[in-house]
């Protein structure tokens, strides 16, 4: 028995190659402590305890979770036992088995269940250390981590900040007293933090607080890279995240490939344990990829994520197909990008599938991803011009979000408005401007209650909804009411972008965009050409900056301010804006563009053709080409 413990305890945790063999193991020792327990209880009991926590970690890494969840069940009843015989001897172990009770419970979905256990582990170590603090104030710190995740995931943000920043305090007290214990355990959990501050929308606070993170990681790997080269990798991933969120997006794309280089090598040298990291690295840079405009990179290592979750669910598809599926649903994303979007929705499909099978087997855990692959299977649905299809899929999508948010609105009603504004653009594409209305309105009056509770988090999603039901208004002809609601995203943007301009200037310069053109068809079009001029000039910076990303954007300006300006005599200014506009959409592939241009400019000429062939040689020095005059 002793060989085979040893033997188990030399078996490295994540390991792909040896996780069956490890579980097997641990299932070998349990069973024998199980048979030598019921002979001796008192001197047993312990060890078939330990084993079974050890057993149900093994059972976990190879996402055999139910089973996983049922042993870990039986370590907390002998642990219970055993505490309750002896406390002093056994209330450490029992609060650390409930610690990890909480955690599979969480990975089935069983939230409010987990949210309990690890309440209860908790309480246990409060108690405990207000006892003997020196012994169990760093077992508490690990519980309240555990724990602000389980608010989390129940929607409770406010509360799992709390908590989080309750462990932060407890390390940095233990940090400074005995930094090389307790260093890396104060890192975890301000990484933990950066987290739910973001959630909160506290986005610069989080940015502060994931760099204490990595500074704190970047000396820990100086000095012992064998050892936490993996958490910094983790916290460079999470650092590019927040970078990302306030507007840096090339420092994010930095800091990401600085993570990917390391779980590189770090899987090059121990693929078993590190391409799982590797692969969710990847999906992070060709995220930061398409946030700069390097779509075809952004694609290209989007697709490698995938060939590497399809290797690791082939050999383990308990543990990795959830994962598979997000990178699908990534892959589509990038595909869509590049204009490939029968190759996304046949990508998008396949994550669909797989979340479908999922949440048939543990709804709890995987609904809330089936509805997220099912919101972007519409699109590409539509994309594709099976518009009904799409129109189905997103009230699929809807009525998934309806039932989590009853449940738990705390947790899922920002995932139902972002749906709702999803399936108004289905109705109204597909002719159906009342209920797209009505819809769009229900998405606006959640992102409005969300936003009155948390403004810094829920601001920008409140401008989205406006923005989208100033269109379902526009498509109903009630105009007025579209200005005054897009004027009410624009004044939100405003103030947003006065407060961070690189994460919100893009948005701002999008509801100028709309705003230009309500305030065209209400007739007052000097507001419209100094509104669109603004624009304009947002997105020449952007652009400027970033090509790739935003000249697209500029065209589309472009072309609007030409509109407004082509009636009712067409002017060298107009055209040169059109002609602009269009250059931009033939080089970039934008075909809707390019289409909106070539009328405009047709009808211009048919309407006035003398005034618009003379105002294109002023504008381009050439004479008018066939396409316009023809």
């Amino acid at each position: 028995m002793d060989q085979l413990i040893v033997i188990a305890d030399a078996v490295p945790r994540q390991t792909q190659a040896l996780a069956r063999f490890a579980a097997d193991l641990e299932r070998t020792i349990t069973e024998a402590y199980e048979r030598m327990s019921r002979q001796d209880p008192g001197t047993y009991l312990p060890d078939l305890a330990v084993s079974l926590n050890n057993l149900a970690l093994r059972l976990g890494e190879l996402g055999r979770r139910q089973e996983s969840l049922t042993t870990i069940q039986r370590a907390v009843e002998v642990y219970e036992r055993l505490a309750a015989a002896n406390p002093d001897a056994h209330l450490p172990d029992l609060a650390m088995s409930l610690n990890n009770l909480a955690l599979r419970l969480g990975e089935l979905g069983r939230r409010q269940e987990s949210l309990t256990t690890i309440q209860r582990a908790v309480d246990i170590r409060e108690r405990l250390a207000a006892a003997n603090p020196d012994a169990h104030l760093p077992d508490l710190a690990m519980s309240l981590n555990n724990l602000a995740l389980r608010l989390g995931e129940l929607g409770r943000r406010q509360e799992s900040l709390t908590t989080i920043q309750r462990a932060v305090e407890v390390y940095e007290r233990l940090a400074t007293a005995n930094p090389d214990t307790h260093l890396p355990d104060l890192a975890t959990s301000l990484n933990n933090s950066a987290v739910w501050l973001g959630e909160l929308g506290r986005r610069q606070e989080a940015l502060t607080t994931i760099q204490r993170a990595v500074d704190i990681r970047e000396r820990l790997a100086a000095a012992n890279p064998d050892a936490y080269l993996p958490d910094l990798a983790m916290s460079l991933n999470n650092l590019s995240v927040w970078l990302g969120e306030v507007g840096r997006r090339q420092e994010s794309l930095t800091t990401s490939q600085r993570a990917v280089d390391i779980r590189e090598r770090l899987a090059t040298a121990n693929p078993d344990a590190h391409l799982p990291d590797l692969a969710m690295s990847l999906n992070n840079l060709a995220l930061r990829l398409g946030e700069v405009g390097r779509r075809e990179e952004g694609l290209t290592t989007s697709q490698r994520a995938v060939e590497v979750y399809e290797r690791l669910a082939a050999a383990n598809p308990d543990a990795h197909l959830p994962a598979l599926a997000t990178s699908l649903n990534n892959l589509s994303l990038r595909l869509g990008e590049q204009g490939r979007r029968q190759e996304a929705l046949t990508t998008v499909q396949r994550a669909v599938d797989i979340r479908e099978g999922l949440a048939a087997a543990n709804p709890d855990a995987y609904l809330p991803d089936l509805a997220m692959s099912l919101n972007n299977l519409s699109v590409w649905l539509g994309e594709v011009g099976r518009r009904e299809e799409g129109l189905t899929t997103s009230q699929r999508a809807v009525e998934v979000y309806e039932r989590l948010a009853a449940a738990n609105s705390d947790a899922y009603l920002p995932n139902l408005a972002m749906s709702l504004n999803n399936l108004s653009n289905w109705l109204g594409a597909l002719g159906r401007g009342e209920e797209g209305l009505t819809t769009s309105r229900r998405a606006v009056e959640a992102h409005e209650r969300l936003a009155t509770a948390n403004p810094d988090a829920y601001l920008p999603d409140l401008a989205t909804s406006l923005n989208n039901l100033a269109l379902r208004l526009g498509e109903v002809g009630r105009r007025e009411e579209a200005l005054t609601t897009i004027q009410g995203a624009v004044d939100i943007r405003e103030r947003l972008a006065t407060a961070n301009p690189d994460a919100h200037l893009p948005d701002l310069a999008t509801s100028l965009n709309n705003l230009s053109v309500w305030l065209g068809e209400q007739g007052r079009r000097q507001e419209g050409l100094t509104t669109i001029g603004r624009a304009i000039r947002i997105r020449r910076a952007l652009a400027r900056a970033t090509p790739d990303r935003y000249l697209v954007d500029l065209a589309m300006s472009c072309i609007v301010n030409g509109q407004i300006l082509i009636r009712p005599v067409p002017s060298a200014d107009a055209v040169t804006l059109i002609a602009e506009g269009l250059e931009i959409a033939l080089e970039r592939g934008r075909e809707d563009l390019v289409r909106l241009a070539v009328s405009l400019l047709r009808d211009a000429h048919r309407d006035n053709p003398v005034q618009t062939a003379d105002a294109w040689r002023s504008a381009a020095s050439t004479e008018p080409p066939d396409w316009m005059t023809g």
